[in-house]
């Protein structure tokens, strides 16, 4: 339960389970504000993080001590247990990201033609470009790191709006 003053809020995913199972962090609408929760699955009440107001398109880290997350033009973390969150990277409007057994991470900044998908340190720094496009895209999004740590899966789209003439890419890492 997160209180009969919120809901569930935001564009993308806006819920992620655990690496371990054990909890779930999403974004819902409190008071009007957009923040991040977590909920461990064996309690009944979620648990909003403070300083994450305005988050998007939670996922956590490998280890599940993570949550990553948009808001404010940048791509942010926070611990599950609460805390400051860290700014990572200018993110002016994401497009999804994931956080690899590498620790870095994988993700789309942006939103519009010549979108890529770029890769953070885990610790924040520059991004730097992932991979290429394929004939005729331009744009990827929503990444996710598949099992074993080795590869990516993201959608590259040859449009700006909608799922039409989009392809599913499986990138190594």
């Amino acid at each position: 339960s997160i209180g009969a003053d919120a809901s569930l809020a935001g564009s993308g995913r806006t819920a992620v389970l655990s690496p371990d199972g054990t909890a779930l962090a999403f974004t819902a609408q409190q008071a009007g504000q957009t923040r991040l929760f977590v909920r461990k699955l064996d309690q009944l009440q979620a648990v909003a993080l403070a300083g994450t107001e305005g988050a998007l398109i939670p996922f956590f880290s490998p280890d599940g001590q993570w949550i990553a997350f948009f808001a404010n033009s940048k791509l942010k973390k926070v611990s599950v247990t609460g805390g400051a969150a860290v700014n990572l990277c200018e993110a002016p409007n994401g497009r999804g990201g994931t956080w690899t057994d590498a620790d870095t991470i994988i993700v789309t900044p942006t939103n519009g033609t010549n979108t890529r998908l770029m890769r953070v340190p885990a610790a924040g720094g520059a991004p730097t470009v992932f991979g290429t496009f394929g004939e005729g895209a331009v744009t990827q999004r929503w990444p996710q790191a598949l099992p074993g740590g080795k590869a990516v899966l993201y959608t590259e789209h040859s449009a700006i709006g909608g799922n039409d003439g989009a392809n599913l890419v499986v990138a190594p890492l």
